[in-house]
């Protein structure tokens, strides 16, 4: 298994390999993907989860900053990885992409406008992708969660979090373990039929 991010990794387990990676840089994207296929392992599956926010922020006062740093990271990092991996996964005939979207790409919520579009625009990248590697036994989905208490989440405020949880469908945070077992209902090679699909979780959208 191989994981990145921008600093250190933090699974300690014999088979998982981390690298320290910037996904919205480009070269560093395609020069990781040709390094993992340099080690003769098919690439079965691709968990796009990086992402980032800002906090809440009406948009007639919304900083070019704000909004490079989080299209570049959500919505670039995610094209650039789904892009490289879903070419090596074409030629083996076979894989399995998951992005991660958020249910606040469905609430329109004021002060959100640069991340929910981030989000949205994952969801219908995924949709569209999902049509052009059909014929290659390659599904595209995405999950779209609630709130979930994160460091991340955490340093936007107690009073951005219990306003999302409010008007969730489901009033409550929702857990890593909820959001895994999904996922690992997606990346099933049984799941050959289910793709194009984006579920939320503890949002009716």
């Amino acid at each position: 298994m191989h994981g990145c991010s921008r600093s250190g990794g933090t699974i300690n387990h014999a088979s998982y390999f981390h690298e320290i990676l910037n996904i919205a840089e480009e070269n560093s994207v395609i020069a990781w993907i040709r390094k993992i296929k340099r080690t003769g392992l098919k690439i079965e599956s691709l968990i796009c989860n990086a992402g980032t926010s800002s906090a809440v922020s009406l948009f007639l006062i919304t900083q070019f900053k704000q909004f490079s740093d989080q299209i570049q990271t959500n919505f670039a990092g995610t094209f650039l990885l789904c892009r490289e991996v879903g070419k090596v996964m074409m030629q083996q005939k076979y894989g399995r992409i998951l992005t991660i979207s958020s249910v606040l790409a469905g609430m329109h919520e004021t002060g959100t406008s640069v991340y929910s579009a981030s989000k949205k625009a994952i969801e219908e990248l995924t949709k569209i992708l999902a049509k052009e590697v059909v014929g290659f036994n390659v599904t595209c989905n995405c999950i779209a969660p609630g709130m979930v208490i994160t460091p991340l989440t955490t340093e936007l405020g107690e009073n951005a979090i219990n306003n999302v949880i409010s008007k969730q469908t489901i009033n409550r945070a929702i857990t890593t373990s909820e959001i895994c077992n999904i996922a690992d209902f997606f990346l099933r090679a049984e799941c050959s039929a289910i793709t194009g699909q984006v579920m939320y979780i503890g949002f009716v959208n």
